[in-house]
Order: structure tokens, then sequence, then C-alpha cells
């Protein structure tokens, strides 16, 4: 990123200065200091990703600035998706937008919900760096860093994690309150925080820290599961073999295992904000001495599970009753835990 490419980001990417503090001060928008821009900038260079999902940039300084690093890395494309709730601007072709920069090549633009972009993505499609700009109250940030999650194999970056009050549309600024409460007091989760331009908070989980153990699913335990299921829209019911997942003796979820010709089995229903599910998964099949296994998932696409090979070899009508239950038949996946 050279000054004059700065300069074009300034002028036509960060509209009324929004973006770009200069010792506190956004007003000045003619500085050369390229703020978080270059953060995001050399974060790209750094870490070399070869797919970048950014979620909402009202002109797409963000998402320029990534697909800028993936452009001087020589590979690397950023899936940008914003739903022009705030003004028309990402209606259309916008090639002329990104050939300012030169990184039309580096960026695909995608006009939706980020909720209703998510469910398209094939099986195989992950992303190193997740940007989430988007819809900044609690439930909307729960949502999109609790989907998107699930496929990322890095980093990702909240951007507003230091802000209060409210933004565009008088809409609540609550990104420091998911921060806080879900990742910032949860043991497992790396955080870096810059408080430049509102905040933006790095984000990234080590496994080394998870400490799990499954317990048969008590009456007691049940009925905790359950009420947590129904906020999700999920649905879970005790029978044989069904054990509770638990983390400090807190239950997060429960998991059905049984063997069937020498092979194990499980179905697993987890809370995704405070642990990947596949990371779930591969420690407690470590606590089991299990290596080679096979697992099944409500939707045929699955989810990344990037501690472990998947490959889909079938489908089978549900011998437990959990996960979703507008579905009767889970897809087989079959697997071996990595390193």
């Amino acid at each position: 990123m050279n000054v004059s490419e700065l300069t074009t980001l300034k002028k036509y990417f960060v509209p009324w200065g929004h973006g770009v503090v200069v010792n506190g001060d956004t007003s000045n928008n003619n500085s050369i200091s390229p703020g978080l821009l270059g953060v995001y900038y050399f974060a790209t260079r750094i870490l070399k990703p070869e797919k970048i999902v950014a979620i909402g940039s009202l002109r797409g300084a963000a998402p320029a600035s990534f697909a800028l690093g993936c452009r001087d890395n020589g590979f690397g494309r950023v899936y940008f998706i914003d739903c022009a709730l705030i003004d028309d601007f990402w209606k259309g072709d916008k090639t002329s937008h990104w050939k300012r920069l030169s990184i039309e090549a580096h960026i695909e633009l995608i006009v939706d919900r980020s909720e209703n972009y998510f469910p398209t993505l094939s099986r195989d499609f992950t992303y190193q760096i997740l940007y989430i700009d988007g819809d900044h109250t609690f439930k909307g940030v729960q949502r999109d860093f609790s989907l998107y999650f699930q496929k990322l194999n890095g980093w990702a970056i909240l951007h507003d994690s230091h802000s209060t009050g409210t933004g565009f549309n008088n809409v609540k600024l609550e990104v420091k309150d998911f921060v806080d409460t879900y990742l910032r007091s949860t043991p497992g989760w790396e955080l870096i925080d810059l408080p430049s331009d509102n905040g933006v908070t790095f984000v990234t989980f080590n496994p080394k820290e998870l400490d799990l153990s499954l317990v048969t699913c008590t009456r007691a335990h049940f009925d905790l599961a359950e009420r947590w299921a129904k906020s999700w829209n999920l649905y879970v019911q005790p029978k044989e073999r069904t054990y509770t997942i638990c983390y400090n003796g807190l239950p997060i979820g429960s998991m059905a295992i049984w063997e069937e010709r020498g092979i194990l089995w499980l179905g697993m229903l987890t809370c995704p904000i405070m642990f990947p599910g596949s990371l779930i998964a591969s420690t407690l099949l470590k606590k089991l001495g299990v290596r080679r296994f096979r697992w099944v998932n409500d939707f045929e696409r699955g989810l990344n599970f990037p501690f472990f090979t998947k490959k889909l070899i079938g489908t089978r009508k549900k011998p437990l009753r959990t996960g979703n239950p507008s579905k009767d038949t889970w897809y087989i996946f079959e697997g071996e835990l990595k390193g």
C-alpha cells in the first residue's frame, strides 16, 4: 500500500472521515496515517490468506484494504457481503469502484444478508480471515460470529469492539457487549485489542486451553441443554448413550455416541459461540483414544472441521431424535483426526 493508494482509499472508500483516526481525531481525513486500513493490509500480507470473508462496510474501505494485501501477495480473494441497508451504493456493478485500486481480480461483492449467504457456501469452502462489521446489535454480531466462525481456520476481526452508543440508523452498537460477554470471559479465546477507530478486536481460539469431560446425561443437565437448545431453534432429547458435554462443570452441549460393527459414531449438539464444534469433537475423541470415526450432520454441506479430515459417504435415518426436528435424515461423514 503506497501513499497514492492510501489517498485513493480515503477519498473514495472512507466517506465523511469515518474509519480513519489520527491521534483520536476522526475529522482529519487528509492525514497520510493509514490507521486500521494499514492494519488490515499488513495482516493480509503477513497471514497470506487464500480466502477472506468480510461482512459489512459502508464504502468498502476494509474489504479493499484486504484485497490490496491479496493483490500484493500475488494470490487471495475477498468475499465481501453487504445487504445495502444504509443506502443503495452497493447495488449494481461495482467493478469501476475496485478498479480505482486495481483490485477487481481479488474481490467479489455479494449483495445479500450474511445469514442468507452462509448456507450457500460449499462443504469445503473455508477462509483464513473473517471480518465482521455488519449488524452491530448483540444478536446480529452473535449470529454472524456463530455462523461464520464454523468455517474459519484463522483469525476473526470484529470492528467497533470498543464503541458504545448508537451508529447509523440509530442502531445500538453492541459489539463490545458481545466480545465481553462471550469471548473475553471464556478461557481459550485469544483476543488482541486495538482501540483505534472505535476499536477492533482480533479473535482466535487456542485449543490447548480446552478441558472437556463427558458425563451421563442427567435430568438436570438435560433441562439446561434443552433450554439452551430452544434458544437456538434446535432440539435434543435424552436417550441411552446420550451424554452431557461439560466445560469446568458447565453443560455446553450434548453428544450421542454408539458403536456399530466396530465403528464409533457420534451425533453432537453444542454451543458454537463458546467453542467450535469441530474443536469439541476432536478434543473428546482424543480423550477416547479414537482417530478414525464417522459422524452425522443434519445438513449435507456439513461444517468445517479443521482438526480432522472429512468425506461425505452417504445418508441414514436418525437413530436418535437429535438436531433439527424438521429433518429425519442424517448425512454421514467419515474422518480421521489430524496431527
